[in-house]
């Protein structure tokens, strides 16, 4: 019963954690400054803010809209807490559920497919069994975003992101100009 009464708080605490590590990630894009290393953000941390910035200025359609939300991670992404951070929120007021290593057959239920640069051979193959879906496909793939992925994270002093607005047309999603503004480059 204590333990419920402080459930709250829990939530409202990752819920800062998170904010603060988008915050820091967003500034950090903008500015090309060192906010990271004078943080001591570690790579994943930054780029599981992004994520979790992406979910929150993408549109899904109504069909994509049931059940928990799906944050999908496929290859060898060293995340590590940061994603079990996600499963402690709520975001378009559902539940977050991380998968890792989803069977291809459930790839199309994610909101959120994180592809790891160990998945680069299979990319194309990704790709076009998720032709159509309502899937934000981010990658940290060289060329990604020509094989037609949604979002790309680069390194370009800093993590940054470039966004095929095709693919994400294609996906039946809408990312807002908010989140647009910050990328490197929208092709």
């Amino acid at each position: 019963m204590i333990v419920m009464r402080f459930m709250p708080i829990v939530r409202m605490l990752v819920r800062c954690r998170l904010a603060l590590l988008a915050l820091l990630a967003t500034w950090s894009a903008l500015w090309m400054s060192p906010v990271a290393g004078a943080v001591e953000m570690s790579e994943y941390d930054i780029k599981t803010a992004w994520l979790y910035k992406f979910a929150q200025f993408t549109e899904w359609p109504t069909e994509a809209a049931n059940g928990p939300f799906n944050f999908c991670v496929l290859g060898n992404a060293p995340f590590g807490l940061q994603l079990a951070d996600l499963q402690k929120i709520k975001i378009k007021n559902r539940d977050v559920v991380v998968r890792r290593q989803p069977h291809p057959d459930e790839w199309k239920q994610c909101h959120v497919l994180f592809i790891s640069a160990s998945e680069q051979t299979v990319l194309p193959k990704i790709l076009v069994q998720l032709n159509g879906f309502p899937v934000l496909t981010v990658a940290e793939v060289e060329g990604a975003l020509e094989q037609g992925v949604a979002i790309n994270l680069v390194w370009d002093k800093n993590i940054a992101f470039d966004v095929n607005a095709a693919a994400v047309e294609r996906a039946k999603l809408s990312i807002s100009f908010k989140m647009l503004k910050v990328a490197r480059h929208v092709r």
